[in-house]
């Protein structure tokens, strides 16, 4: 089947799937307060991350997946002339500490940065870290995985980050967040969508998303409405016709948006939405309790989700379980 990816004039393809990283770090106060925070930031993944793929999916024995956050103090020359971290390293160049990465520790999430129960496009891995036996310069850091162990300096390096110096006291905490965003060929990267539950909503409950495509969109790793929100679809389509694919990405956004933008007094809250669409206007005013301004706009939104769900789902939800009150 071919793929739904696309080729940009002028890029040339990549020969490896791609993956971004990025990370923010925070720096707290003994009161909790913030004395640093980076915001999101880029960094590299490394080429031993491949290879550390490339066991995982041979089964080698003792290979695992991330394991290790690896903190390094770098070299002090960084603060006068600062360098980019290099795609090849495989090694911190000082690594002063070694932190096990707990299950607990890694979530998924969706492409919008929502927590997800079962693996999704992104991984995010978190670190809470303070030391009490005297201060900590760092100014590098990676994951490491495969067959790494608590001794500095073994397993696969995942990602590399060269930071500026960063001192961790006494009392201080260290509060760091990395994401790893698998990006299949094909998918628009980092697209403002609206934040809504009805992105995890399973991908055949857009109108026109039979069992058919829905097997062919999950064979690219498209599985729920939000994924489908989120991808570029090309004119290699794996059976999809390309207008056909493009028709459907409209519905899940429009979806999306519409459903964010719904407002509704609580005596809207147990009605559903089919309801909404059916009850003759002056009658559900009534039973609503509002105006019929109110129940036009209601409607409204709610017009938008019958144009691109399918009617079981517009039947069983509710006004309420749409605003996340119900």
């Amino acid at each position: 089947m071919s793929g739904l990816g696309s080729v940009r004039p002028g890029v040339e393809p990549a020969e490896t799937p791609p993956i971004r990283g990025r990370f923010r770090d925070v720096l707290r106060a003994e009161d909790g307060s913030a004395l640093l925070d980076t915001g999101w930031r880029s960094n590299v993944i490394v080429d031993s991350a491949w290879r550390l793929v490339s066991a995982l999916l041979a089964n080698e024995r003792g290979v695992r997946g991330i394991l290790y956050w690896a903190l390094g103090r770098g070299d002090p020359g960084w603060d006068e002339a600062p360098i980019q971290a290099d795609p090849r390293t495989s090694r911190l160049r000082e690594e002063v500490d070694r932190i096990p990465v707990g299950r607990e520790a890694i979530r998924h999430l969706d492409l919008q940065g929502r927590s997800r129960s079962r693996p999704g496009p992104t991984l995010e891995v978190g670190l809470t870290v303070s030391w009490e036996d005297g201060p900590r310069t760092l100014r590098e850091f990676g994951l490491v995985g495969g067959d790494a162990e608590e001794r500095i300096g073994t397993g696969y390096l995942v990602n590399y980050v060269i930071h500026p110096r960063l001192e961790v006291s006494p009392g201080r905490t260290l509060e760091r967040r990395l994401r790893l965003t698998f990006q299949p060929e094909g998918r628009t990267r980092w697209i403002e969508l609206p934040e809504h539950w009805l992105g995890e909503a399973p991908v055949n409950e857009v109108d026109g998303v039979g069992p058919v495509f829905a097997a062919s969109l999950g064979e690219v790793g498209v599985h729920t409405l939000g994924d489908l929100a989120a991808l570029e679809p090309s004119r290699q389509t794996g059976g999809i016709p390309f207008v056909r694919l493009v028709e459907l990405r409209a519905k899940a956004r429009l979806a999306l948006r519409a459903a964010t933008e719904i407002r509704a007094g609580p005596d809207f809250h147990p009605r559903t939405a089919w309801d909404v669409l059916i009850t003759p206007s002056d009658e559900l005013a009534g039973a609503v309790n509002a105006s019929a301004e109110e129940v036009e706009r209601v409607r409204e939104k709610v017009s938008a989700l019958e144009l691109t769900l399918g009617h079981p789902f517009l039947r069983r939800i509710t006004v309420g379980e749409l605003m996340g009150v119900g």
